[in-house]
């Protein structure tokens, strides 16, 4: 019960005090976000880490995309495994965990993503 209130509570606060869309997912869940036409996305998570980059492979581009990307190391992160629902301006986390929490961005949209664990009573 305690999981609940505090879920609405959260979601209610970034609601009030901005005009950021909250997205609320359970672990494991899949997840999916509304980003627009954009080929990129990017990604600051609440675990302070460096910022990441996802980039959509499109056409003829299958090189330097189709995963997140450290933007200081320039290397893969191992994380949530992303589709893109092409066609629909919306990008898929399969079986987020709460390392995915955090702020999505890009050129057209702000997002913020909270992944909790399922409630149970």
């Amino acid at each position: 019960m305690i999981k609940i209130l505090l879920t609405i509570l959260i979601s209610f606060a970034c609601l009030t005090f901005a005009s950021v869309p909250v997205y609320t997912f359970e672990t494991g869940a899949d997840a999916k976000l509304a980003i627009g036409g954009s080929n990129e996305l990017k990604r600051t998570l609440e675990a302070h880490q460096p910022i990441q980059v996802y980039r959509i492979c499109v056409g003829k581009k299958k090189t330097n995309c189709g995963y997140w990307e450290n933007t200081e190391t320039k290397k893969k992160v191992a994380n949530a495994p992303v589709t893109v629902n092409k066609g629909d301006g919306n990008l898929i986390l399969k079986n987020v965990t709460e390392a995915d929490s955090g702020s999505y961005y890009n050129g057209e949209v702000y997002l913020s993503v909270q992944v909790f664990p399922p409630i149970t009573d």
